[in-house]
């Protein structure tokens, strides 16, 4: 309807598979369109998985780091469970809190899926 009223049906129907395809996949990485865009077919494909990728790559880059600031994070805090000596909690309770940074992905989910078992 929209598309009639404002006379953009000849330019409707000039946009193939491939040209919404491309025009998705470069709103969908944030690449935009420019003033330079691939003219050709094989361009445009070329294009989509070049932005997906890139997309990935940064990706993976920014895991890298944040996976590194959690290692700091749990180096420092650690670090600072060692030296608190409060004579009012047993030694087990710091045992379990320093236990606490020190866990294992494949362990949290087992157990939860055991707790969730149990639940039902």
């Amino acid at each position: 309807m929209f598309i009639r009223r404002c006379n953009f049906l000849p330019l409707y129907r000039k946009i193939r598979y491939i040209d919404a395809l491309y025009l998705s996949a470069a709103t969908m990485t944030t690449v935009g369109y420019g003033d330079i865009t691939p003219k050709t077919d094989f361009g445009k494909i070329f294009t989509i998985i070049y932005a997906f990728a890139g997309v990935a790559i940064a990706l993976y880059g920014l895991s890298i780091i944040a996976s590194h600031f959690v290692e700091v994070r749990e180096e420092f805090w650690l670090e600072r469970l060692g030296k608190i000596k409060i004579k009012h909690y047993p030694k087990t309770f710091f045992d379990k809190l320093k236990t606490l940074f020190n866990y294992k992905s494949e362990k949290l989910v087992s157990e939860y899926e055991k707790s969730s078992k149990k639940r039902k």
